[in-house]
Parts: C-alpha cells; structure tokens; sequence
C-alpha cells in the first residue's frame, strides 16, 4: 500500500500549510479527516530531509487548508524523493528515512 492510500484511506485529507523553521531538516504535515471540524488528527512526519522546495500558486493563502491532490514517492539506491501536490502547493524533497503517521 502506498504512503498516499495509507494516509487517504479512501477519503479527501487536507493538510494544514507547512512551517518548517522550528526544524530544518524535519516536514511535519498535520493532516485534517474533517475540513469542517478544522482539526488535525494525524501527523505526517518525515526526517532527514534535503534537496527541499516550495512551489507556490501567485495568489495561494499561505494559512488556508489545503486539500491534498497527490502524494508520489520515487525510491532511489539511498533516499526517496518526495511530490505533494495540494491545492495551491507543491512540496518536493528527499529523505532516506521512512515516513511516519501518528495519530491523534
């Protein structure tokens, strides 16, 4: 089962805007089931990330809800790029560690 079946369970999931500057190297998205509630019930946390980027919309809302589009994974020898596509966000980067999800 793939990291995006295992977080969609079959459901749209939205992904509050990332705030990486407590941790550089670590991504933690707080994944919302219920948009309506507008509260986290899992976290996403990857480690030891690199090679990160932030693709923009020009008018995106950096603090809205995001809903998730798609997540890809493209294993490599050592490390996994990452692709998560949201409404207005793109988020790519590396990391030789497996994903993990905690739930709330």
């Amino acid at each position: 089962m793939s990291l995006e079946q295992q977080l969609t369970r079959g459901y749209v999931v939205c992904i509050y805007p990332v705030n990486r500057a407590a941790c550089p190297n670590e991504l933690v998205l707080e994944l919302v089931d219920d948009p309506e509630a507008g509260k986290a019930t899992r976290l996403l946390k990857f480690s030891g990330i690199g090679n990160y980027s932030e693709q923009w919309d020009e008018e995106a809302d950096h603090e809205g809800l995001q809903s998730l589009i798609g997540l890809d994974e493209y294993p490599e020898d050592e490390w996994t790029r990452y692709v998560i596509a949201m409404d207005e966000v793109e988020i790519i980067f590396t990391s030789a560690e497996t994903p993990v999800i905690v739930e709330l």
